[in-house]
């Protein structure tokens, strides 16, 4: 290990080439130390209870579960680079809140014994912030458990991002989009419409993009 102690270091011979050396091996260290903190490519989280503000990243792709428990008092965010897989197991405590940022989310499921509040009707509400940069929340309400499906489409029609496609028990949801494609490049300025369709009925609403 290489320790450098300037305090005793006699600027009278600090020359252009030793400042060279100084800056090099700096350097050389300063990647060293990001390479040691850089974010995993995949995330595992098993057998855990999550409490209080959390937030995990990945390069790559985040699982969690079996036996991952987000308590009444946890607001825990997974970010990961191509897609979050939530397995049998992953809980959302009544009061907890989880979000995601990624290409693709699957599998999120309540503790059916915590106090969870279920809407008596389908519910999508505006997503916020609107307008918003770069991401959004879009909340809604499930009277049951079912299957739903979370589309981005640009006002041609064009479908840009598959935010959600899967279960999700009887509750209310909250998810993220975070401006970019089903590619995960990002979007353009503009109006875009989100469509929450389930079992129950498909409602469409619009949000806009600024930049």
């Amino acid at each position: 290990m290489a320790i450098f102690n300037l305090r005793k270091f006699d600027h009278r011979i600090f020359s252009a080439h030793s400042r060279k050396w100084l800056f090099t091996a700096a350097f050389v260290l300063f990647g060293c130390f990001q390479n040691a903190i850089a974010q995993p490519t995949d995330l595992v989280i098993t057998d855990t209870t999550l409490t209080g503000t959390a937030t995990f990243s990945a390069s790559h792709s985040i699982t969690a579960g079996p036996n991952v428990i987000i308590a009444s008092t946890g607001n825990v965010a997974f970010n990961a680079g191509n897609f979050i897989a939530l397995r049998p197991g992953f809980i959302v405590a009544g009061g907890g809140e989880f979000s995601g940022v990624t290409n693709i989310v699957t599998g999120i499921e309540t503790d059916p014994d915590a106090p969870v509040v279920v809407p008596v009707d389908f519910t999508v509400e505006q997503n916020f912030p609107n307008p918003f940069n770069p991401t959004t929340d879009i909340r809604y309400g499930l009277p049951a458990a079912q299957q739903v499906r979370i589309t981005v489409f640009n006002l041609l029609g064009v479908r840009v991002k598959t935010l959600f496609s899967g279960r999700q028990a009887a509750g209310f949801h909250t998810i993220t989009w975070n401006g970019t494609n089903a590619t995960g490049q990002v979007v353009g300025s503009g109006i875009y419409v989100y469509a929450v369709e389930t079992g129950g009925g498909r409602v469409v609403k619009k949000m806009i993009l600024l930049k």
